[in-house]
């Protein structure tokens, strides 16, 4: 993975930026809760998490053009997550979301019933 961008918030939308250029997946002021490589827990921590002031439900949009390669949904972990296939070949992984906008969210949820697991 190239990039583990994470915070609090609910779903996203494609973003703009030009090419070879990653754009901020947050528009409001950036606020690091935890930083790439920081060690905690016995492990580095592999992303960077996002401070959202306390707010959940906040808009999110892809770092780059691409497309959305995986949907997660768990417990614990990541907990609500997108992985987009961004058209530079790198994978971008948006996690601990409050939820996913609803062309996400149904299919997954029909999905996890279907199988009986979350």
């Amino acid at each position: 993975m190239a990039l583990f961008l994470i915070g609090l918030l609910p779903g996203f939308i494609p973003g703009r930026a030009a090419a070879g250029e990653l754009v901020w997946p947050l528009k409001y002021r950036i606020d690091l809760s935890n930083g790439f490589g920081e060690f905690r827990e016995g492990r580095f921590h592999a992303g960077l998490d996002l401070r959202t002031g306390g707010r959940t439900g906040r808009r999110v949009v892809s770092p780059v053009d691409g497309y959305v390669w995986r949907v997660k949904m768990a417990y614990d972990g990541y907990g609500k997550g997108l992985y987009v296939k961004g058209d530079d070949g790198y994978v971008y992984v948006l996690a601990h979301l409050s939820r996913f906008v609803p062309a996400i969210e149904r299919p997954v949820k029909l999905a996890q019933l279907a199988a009986r697991r979350y």
